[in-house]
């Protein structure tokens, strides 16, 4: 799978000399790229932004730093919208001016500074709805299977002053998740009755009290989310279905986005798990969300982090005892892989030195948990096979005997290198590493 997603050098640019080009005329197309970094690098094609974003930048006619915003449309995580670089300002006497893209259906008429007083950059998420809906689209709920779609608000910027690529390259935005994310894992260590339970999803129910379901405003310039200040309704809840079940983990609920939010004041979570036995008895344990969560290696206050993915795990007593104990709390970043640990372009090699890299990283740890190896491939688990990808001839590549210099061993992962009709050194490439001067061989795919 690829990510079709353009890298950005950063070299600074000025009106009308970007890059130093002397055939600049200002009328080239503004082209953008964006991708959404996953905790899964094999879902690429997930990965690309899709639909419709909402792009802000300066014009060249102002001369302060005021954003205006269009509508643009991307498709596999490009788009060309309606805008040539002569009508952005570069200017780099005007400073801090940004690129700004998010997937907030909201154009600010009067376009929004970045001053500190200036209300036009807030926008006020609980009037963002889809259709006819009457809640925000932005209100919690469950995880849309597409990212960027539903309530999963994604956002980003790029400095115009580092953008150097144009009008050559498109200007890569790497999307940022602003929600929060919780999941629930239920267990029970000692009793058989809860745990045959916990493995019907009709027999569970999971709520969730005490929490902000509802953000309030979000800050275009900065990716901020606030919430109100009024008072958490104590009588509310949200419930989480029960999507799966394996006895080492428990039932696993799905996935729900919640603003972000801290819990200093209001008191924190309170969680309710109600199971019913086969004739019809029910029990409800109850507990209050932990204190403290594993954050990076060490303990936080536990709060709903922007940009982060909670999964609480609940060990819940017996059915005669309704106790229930939280293990640590882990907390991982949302954004887990990055533009640093995976190829910015598509996922293969480009040139000579990243090719170098790719056969030593191989060499050394061929396991699908060297972050290295998924910039230029796909893992296989069923096979425990690897593919890499080349898409660009490449010459000066130091070779051994005709090979690029693969160890491959018993109980080693295999690899399929797929060259798609490209060369090294002049030569086509196998599928096993080697090469060879016969054109018509495997390595053309």
């Amino acid at each position: 799978m690829a990510m079709a997603v353009m890298s950005i050098m950063t070299v600074a640019c000025t009106d009308y000399d970007l890059n130093g080009q002397t055939d600049w005329k200002g009328d080239e197309p503004l082209e953008l790229s964006a991708s959404i970094s996953e905790t899964l690098p094999t879902r690429a094609e997930e990965e690309l932004a899709e639909g419709t974003y909402y792009f802000s930048y300066v014009n060249s006619k102002q001369t302060s730093v005021k954003y205006e915003t269009t509508k643009v449309s991307f498709e596999a995580g490009n788009s060309t919208p309606d805008l040539t670089w002569d009508q952005i300002n570069t200017n780099n006497n005007i400073t801090n001016k940004l690129f700004i893209l998010d997937n907030v259906p909201y154009i600010n008429m009067n376009g929004f500074t970045s001053s500190n007083n200036d209300i036009n950059k807030l926008i006020n998420l609980k009037e963002i709805k889809e259709g006819t809906e009457t809640e925000s689209r932005y209100n919690a709920g469950p995880a849309p299977t597409v990212p960027g779609e539903g309530n999963d608000l994604l956002w980003d910027t790029v400095k115009v002053e580092n953008v150097s690529g144009a009008p050559l390259s498109p200007v890569h935005f790497d999307l940022e998740h602003r929600m929060s994310m919780l999941t629930f894992k239920l267990l029970s260590n000692n009793d058989s009755e809860i745990n045959t339970l916990l493995s019907n999803p009709e027999k569970v129910e999971v709520k969730l009290h005490r929490v902000i379901t509802e953000p309030y405003q979000f800050n275009r310039l900065t990716g901020a989310i606030t919430n109100n200040t009024k008072p958490i309704d104590e009588t509310q809840a949200v419930t989480l279905d029960i999507t799966g079940y394996t006895p080492e983990e428990g039932a696993i609920t799905e996935s729900w986005i919640f603003p972000p939010q801290e819990f200093h004041n209001t008191g924190r979570p309170v969680l309710a798990i109600t199971l019913t036995d086969t004739e019809n008895q029910t029990r409800t344990f109850k507990g209050v969300l932990p204190e403290s969560m594993l954050y990076e290696g060490k303990y936080e206050p536990l709060e709903f982090f922007s940009g982060c993915h909670l999964t609480v795990t609940v060990v819940l007593g017996s059915w005669d005892d309704l106790t229930v104990n939280f293990r640590p709390v882990l907390v991982k970043k949302w954004v887990t892989y990055s533009a640093k640990d995976i190829n910015a372009k598509q996922v293969g090699v480009y040139t000579a030195d990243e090719l170098m890299e790719l056969v030593k990283a191989y060499n050394q740890d061929s396991s699908k948990d060297n972050l290295t190896l998924w910039k230029y491939g796909t893992y296989d688990e069923d096979n425990s096979t690897w593919t890499f990808y080349l898409w660009k001839d490449l010459t000066g590549v130091t070779e051994t005997d005709n090979s690029l210099g693969f160890i491959t061993e018993e109980g080693k992962p295999s690899f399929t290198f797929k060259a798609n009709g490209h060369t090294i050194n002049g030569k086509t490439v196998e599928t096993n590493g080697t090469l060879t001067d016969n054109s018509t061989t495997d390595g053309g795919e």
